[in-house]
């Protein structure tokens, strides 16, 4: 007589990026000492290049800044207006520049400094007008032919992103929607000219 299949016990599903089970760590390409699975996602066409220059908006505890610079990245800057989070990322990378600040307002120094500027999970609509200026201030961040990714949870706020990044000069060179991710909806942005803000709405003149 056939005996019946025995099911194997439910385990939570890890997500294939992120090497985790928790939600919020899905929203990031891997953690460190994860696996980099990038192959075939749009943040690998970020990695061309070498001495790549990463400006990573809303950091958070930059459980990935390790990450980055294991794949290539020669310099990560972190920024967040979070300063416990800031504070528990210096801890951890003590090497790494973290700035707790607005990144609207960033120093001059990195005028048309960074050849990738990163943003995870933004709060758009929590934050419309903080957000717009930052976005406002994206291509004097960048160097000609940098690259902005910006990773959305819906679709609502991707169509909110693309206007601000077109709007303020960095056309949308690909769109893309990960199904199996939390924040799927992803924008790769280029810098194609040499359009910069003026100074004075993108930097601290102190």
């Amino acid at each position: 007589m056939a005996q019946p299949i025995k099911k194997a016990p439910w385990r939570p599903r890890r997500h294939r990026l992120a090497g985790t089970r928790s939600g919020a760590d899905r929203a990031h390409p891997a953690r460190e000492g994860a696996p980099a699975r990038f192959a075939g996602h749009p943040w690998r066409r970020l990695l061309r290049g070498s001495g790549l220059r990463l400006l990573e908006i809303g950091c958070g505890t930059a459980e990935d800044a390790g990450l980055w610079l294991h794949k290539g990245v020669h310099e990560y800057v972190g920024v967040d207006l979070d300063e416990t989070a800031i504070a528990q990322a210096r801890s951890r990378l003590p090497d790494v520049t973290f700035l707790c600040a607005d990144a609207a307002r960033l120093p001059s120094v990195y005028a048309g400094y960074f050849d990738i500027v990163l943003i995870r999970r933004p709060d758009l609509f929590a934050r419309p007008r903080n957000w717009q200026q930052v976005f406002g201030v994206l291509p004097a961040l960048l160097r000609p032919g940098g690259r902005v990714l910006v990773v959305l949870i819906g679709q609502g706020e991707t169509m909110v992103a693309r206007r601000w990044l077109e709007g303020s000069g960095l056309p949308v060179t690909a769109q893309a929607w990960q199904p199996e991710a939390e924040a799927g909806h992803v924008l790769v942005a280029e810098k194609t000219g040499t359009l910069e803000m003026p100074a004075r709405r993108c930097y601290d003149q102190g």
